[in-house]
């Protein structure tokens, strides 16, 4: 009975030991508080500053008080809103009004030949400049994919260290007579 015991919580231990240091698992360094608030941040709360100073303290005191509600805050501002600030869904002119006019009006067959090619330059550009910026978030995925993996592949070797660290008291203890089990026969 004392061996049975014995070897019982010998292996709830084992148990125990085996995943404690998967349970208290660290938040990847990305996760944690800004050190400082990236340059967007930075201009918004500028822009804020001189457009609502009320709203303005009020975001400060939560960044101080609660950095989480406070990215919270940001990111819901930042749904209702695109780049430049304006709300979605709001009309404003064509990013490209200028060179649309310019072919609409032009007067004659040259000028319209000129004119599209000036519209066929803006949009190359700004679908570069897409393609760019996706590329960019691609390779941010990318790197946080790595990270993932190398922390992954950090807790796998940790726990196969604590595996045979385990297995080889186990193994150790294997030929001392009080540590086995009684027979069945």
């Amino acid at each position: 009975m004392k061996i049975t015991l014995k070897l019982s919580l010998l292996l709830l231990n084992l148990l125990l030991l085996t995943t404690a240091p998967f349970s208290i698992a660290q938040p990847p360094e990305d996760r944690g508080p800004w050190k400082t608030p990236p340059p967007s941040v930075e201009q918004y709360l500028k822009r804020l500053e001189e457009k609502n100073p009320e709203e303005y303290e009020r975001m400060i005191q939560l960044q101080k008080e609660n950095p989480q509600a406070f990215r919270m805050e940001l990111r819901k501002k930042a749904h209702h809103s695109d780049k430049g600030g304006k709300k979605r869904g709001q009309k404003g002119p064509h990013p490209l009004a200028n060179e649309i006019k310019a072919v609409r009006t032009a007067e004659s067959p040259e000028a319209r030949e000129e004119a599209i090619a000036v519209l066929r330059e803006k949009v190359n550009e700004r679908v570069k400049n897409n393609l760019q910026e996706r590329e960019e978030a691609i390779e941010k995925f990318r790197e946080r994919l790595r990270k993932l993996e190398e922390r992954n592949d950090q807790e796998r070797a940790s726990r196969e260290e604590v595996v045979d660290h385990h297995l080889k008291r186990i193994l150790e203890n294997l030929n001392k007579p009080e540590s086995l089990p009684p027979s069945t026969e």
